[in-house]
């Protein structure tokens, strides 16, 4: 593992890259990808056995409530993140081998992030205000907002961007498991359901210390500088959209539900979604690894990229396949193990939502890997606003009739209409550029 001090490629390091034969490529990519699902697998495993233990713990209202402030944390975390985790990344992978490229890439997104975040702030606590003015514990509305800051202001993209995820990763892991661990300790009573936040967004706050420490030692030069920050914004700008557009249909479907139900029927709806969306992370650390490497292949070698992408849907549309059905047939036994006693009616709602694991590996395919580092975020975003759309037109109508079961509906629905239109989008892209190429 590399120590803090060396972390970004020297020239050295830069020479030896140049130089690195493709076998040696294809070895550290499969490192990478070891332990990327190594460490990704521990920081999901434990936070996901705070499940069970919150369902009972908090009662059903007591988990609802916290179901819906951390769905409004996340959205609030793709404001403030302002889509960098997508361009900063394919960008610091374009340049990993140009130091001085590094710098100002640096130095425009930390900046940028610094720009929006008194903005990003005021409105998101306008919103939580007001969505939420019953809320019974302000406690949870500031320790979200902190939770939100700090996953938003998280420099880990420029070491996913550089293939160096080893100390991140590390770092990440840790705080993660660190703050699902204390769950266990300090969350005795429903009324310690404000310490659930507190937990998440210090483990958070953490990581952001200790990863924007390792960043300035790594890039020293990369100061802040306010036009860099202007003109990231604005390049960026499009993938600030489809962020918060997806989280129209993802993020914030628990906060968009406990507007037209009630706290209880919530949790019937977030219990189910919080396990699926789980299953789903288990996909992130391809993309940690692969998203990267597949925007550094454009630069370099587009029809290689192209292999890579349909490798990429083969494997992880079988993938999100075996877990749809998976989950589909053990509904029953899920639900009674996670959520125990009093959720019999959330087994019908996560028999719905097991379609998202194949429905939203094909959009990753095709969003994270060809729109992104292909330069498609206009079509990305236009997929993405018209599931974000016909996401908040279903919950008010079909969620007071329907319940947990129509939020899923919602959500399932929303996934497919960015999964076809990506798919209809990437043929015909394909189709255009490459017939000409095959005339004799």
């Amino acid at each position: 593992m590399k120590t803090p001090s060396t972390l970004g490629p020297s020239t050295e390091e830069i020479g030896e890259r140049a130089s690195s034969q493709p076998s040696t490529d294809r070895s550290r990519v499969r490192a990478d990808t070891r332990l990327s699902l190594l460490a990704h697998g521990t920081s999901l495993l434990v936070p996901l056995l705070t499940v069970p233990y919150l369902a009972r713990v908090l009662g059903r209202d007591g988990w609802g409530e916290v179901l819906v402030m951390q769905s409004l944390a996340a959205w609030a975390m793709l404001a403030l993140d302002f889509g960098f985790d997508l361009s900063a990344t394919r960008s610091a992978a374009a340049a990993r081998d140009d130091a001085r490229g590094l710098d100002r890439i640096v130095s425009g997104v930390q900046t940028a992030k610094l720009l929006v975040l008194g903005a990003a702030s005021v409105i998101a606590v306008a919103l939580m205000l007001i969505l939420h003015p019953a809320l019974s514990d302000y406690r949870m509305l500031s320790w979200t907002i902190a939770f939100a800051v700090a996953r938003g202001l998280n420099p880990f993209w420029y070491f996913q961007g550089t293939g160096q995820l080893r100390f991140a990763l590390v770092v990440e892991t840790i705080t993660k498991i660190s703050a699902a661990v204390s769950v266990f300790v300090l969350v005795l009573l429903p009324g310690d359901a404000w310490r659930v936040l507190q937990l998440q967004a210090l483990g958070a706050i953490a990581s952001l210390t200790l990863l924007s420490a390792a960043l300035v030692r790594a890039r020293p030069a990369g100061r802040l500088v306010l036009t860099e920050g202007w003109a990231s914004l604005r390049a960026t700008f499009s993938l600030f959209a489809f962020r918060l557009s997806s989280g129209l249909y993802n993020q914030a479907n628990a906060s968009l539900m406990g507007r037209v139900a009630v706290q209880s029927s919530v949790s019937m709806f977030g219990g189910p979604e919080r396990l699926v969306r789980s299953v789903l992370n288990l996909l992130q650390p391809i993309t940690l690894v692969f998203m990267p490497r597949v925007s550094h292949l454009h630069a370099k070698d587009p029809q290689r990229a192209h292999q890579e992408i349909r490798k990429l849907l083969v494997v992880l549309g079988g993938v999100g396949t075996v877990f749809g059905l998976s989950l589909a047939v053990a509904a029953p036994w899920v639900v009674q193990t996670m959520l125990g006693p009093g959720y019999e009616e959330a087994i019908p709602v996560l028999r719905i939502l097991a379609l998202l694991p194949p429905t939203t590996a094909v959009g990753t395919v095709f969003g994270m890997y060809w729109a992104v580092p292909f330069g498609r975020e206009r079509a990305f975003l236009a997929a993405v606003m018209a599931a974000g759309v016909c996401n908040l037109a279903m919950v008010p109508i079909i969620v007071p009739r329907f319940g947990a079961p129509g939020m899923a509906v919602s959500a399932v629905t929303a996934e497919l209409i960015v999964a076809v239109s990506l798919a209809v989008l990437y043929v015909r892209d394909r189709a255009r550029r490459l017939v000409p190429q095959e005339r004799p």
